[in-house]
């Protein structure tokens, strides 16, 4: 809208276009340019709620005096320039107060300045037929889009609620003891309808659904924070662990490959490797794929080495390299399983898996359990007694382990040599506890049977099946053992004596 000569007091008189925005500021832009060149020395002052401004053409002066409708603070006026215009900003003593505008007509103008002095009248009347002031871009939007004042303001407010909101759902995923509330999750799913392509909220809203144990809603929320943020280690770790809990064969690989991407955004992160050594194993044992054991080939002990060489006080890879190690046919691999088993327990004395390890590796020193001697075989026992007592802070065994312990620990107490009556009945009662744990695994229930017989018609039974066992380890042998044992006894004297970094990547 035009301030014209009518309303302007000098020799030469400028023109402006006035607008005004929610921030209360009113803006005015001036043209600089006289002929052929601009002008130059623009000045702007407010003196008696008047605005004075001067710019020089040339040798001529052009001013613009005009009385402003309402209230202005003097010491915030400013110009500055902009191209060909000179842009002079005031700011509203009262923010929320809205001017009527400046008229196309100096008569129209002047009333309306008129009516607004008498009444005070801080909104224009719905009467007037002054459309109101273009609006002023101060921004633009992510697409380069120009916004306005206002819906600059917008977003700022937006940004802020958003920001709140997830700091306070931050609040709640770190807090073990807080609980996920309703409120929050209602607010970022609102978010998420809102802002779709924000990643902070839907990582945090899969967070909160992973801790509240809503895996239904967690899975899908992680795929899409993940679409939004490829980089996200923790979208990874958090989507994977989700996915290994249902323990299909799609599943696994998929977790598998999750954290093999995360071991690449974060090559230095023990954590990650320790579970891709889980998923390897997993979709090994499900594979039934022949694996060199502790070899540069199996990759799953690669990945725990890996783990425990960026973090050597990491208790639980060293019982997992212990418990693969343990099943290798040779015995120098056997026996730094038991090391690294002893680590473990040193490491975390109260730890049931450290325990659970150091049981396995030790009753797996001889081929045969049952011909363990007497001081092996105790430590063995009170290996697997305190991994199945559990923590102080009542972590236990997972339910395999612990049905694992019970039947070695079961089998080690049956076939003792001096085992009394009182060996049998623990024995009966370990095995039939592991049953009751894994129903479907028959060897449980194999033991119990041949021990319901009597402790000694069990040790001629397992003395039976274990010449059965050694007769077929010596034919496989004949086959495939020297050549298989000179290979991982090789790979894992190299990978134990080698300091250096393992990229399994």
């Amino acid at each position: 809208l035009v301030c014209s000569t009518s309303v302007c007091v000098a020799a030469r008189t400028a023109s402006a276009k006035w607008g005004q925005t929610l921030d209360g500021s009113i803006i005015l832009h001036i043209l600089l340019k006289r002929g052929k060149s601009l002008c130059n020395d623009e000045t702007a002052e407010v003196v008696d709620q008047t605005l004075h401004f001067v710019m020089m053409c040339s040798d001529d002066s052009y001013e613009l005096h005009v009385p402003l409708a309402h209230a202005v603070d003097a010491t915030r006026t400013s110009v500055r320039r902009e191209r060909a215009y000179a842009v002079v900003t005031l700011m509203k003593m009262e923010k929320h107060q809205w001017w009527s505008n400046p008229a196309k007509h100096p008569e129209k103008f002047k009333k309306l300045l008129e009516r607004d002095f008498a009444l005070g009248d801080p909104q224009p009347d719905p009467d007037d037929d002054v459309p109101p002031p273009p609006p002023v871009q101060v921004g633009v939007d992510a697409a380069g889009n120009p916004l306005t004042a206002e819906e600059m303001q917008a977003i700022e407010d937006a940004d802020a609620d958003m920001q709140a909101t997830l700091e306070k759902a931050q609040a709640e995923l770190r807090r073990p003891d807080a609980k996920v509330t309703k409120q929050t999750i209602a607010k970022l799913k609102k978010l998420r309808k809102e802002r779709p392509q924000e990643a902070p909220v839907a990582l945090m809203l899969g967070y909160l659904h992973l801790k509240k144990g809503d895996d239904k809603s967690a899975v899908p929320t992680l795929r899409a924070a993940l679409e939004l943020a490829p980089d996200s280690l923790g979208a990874h770790q958090s989507l994977a662990q989700l996915l290994a809990k249902r323990f299909d064969a799609t599943s696994i690989s998929e977790a598998t490959e999750l954290y093999r991407q995360g071991s690449r955004l974060m090559p230095t992160d023990a954590e990650t490797y320790y579970q891709l050594g889980r998923m390897l194993n997993m979709r090994q044992a499900a594979g039934g794929a022949e694996v060199p054991i502790g070899g540069k080939s199996d990759e799953a002990c690669v990945a725990w080495r890996t783990a425990v060489r960026l973090k050597p006080d990491m208790s639980e890879a060293h019982s997992m390299i212990a418990l693969r190690l343990a099943k290798a046919p040779g015995k120098k691999a056997r026996e730094v399983a038991r090391q690294h088993a002893a680590r473990a327990v040193k490491i975390a004395p109260d730890w049931p898996m450290s325990y659970a390890a150091l049981g396995h590796t030790i009753a797996s020193l001889h081929s045969d359990m049952g011909k363990l001697k007497s001081p092996q075989r105790d430590k063995a026992i009170f290996a697997f007694r305190s991994a199945l007592a559990g923590a102080p802070d009542g972590t236990r065994l997972t339910a395999d382990r612990e049905a694992e312990a019970r039947h070695v620990l079961g089998y080690l107490l049956a076939t003792k040599p001096t085992a009394s009556k009182a060996d049998g009945a623990e024995a009966l009662q370990l095995f039939r506890s592991a049953s009751e744990i894994e129903p479907h695994n028959s060897k449980h229930l194999e033991a119990v049977s041949r021990m319901e017989e009597g402790i000694e018609q069990f040790k001629e039974r397992e003395k039976e099946v274990a010449r059965g066992e050694q007769r077929q380890r010596v034919q496989a042998a004949i086959e495939h053992e020297k050549e298989l044992q000179a290979t991982e006894d090789a790979e894992w004297e190299a990978d134990e004596q080698d300091d250096g970094f393992v990229d399994i990547r």
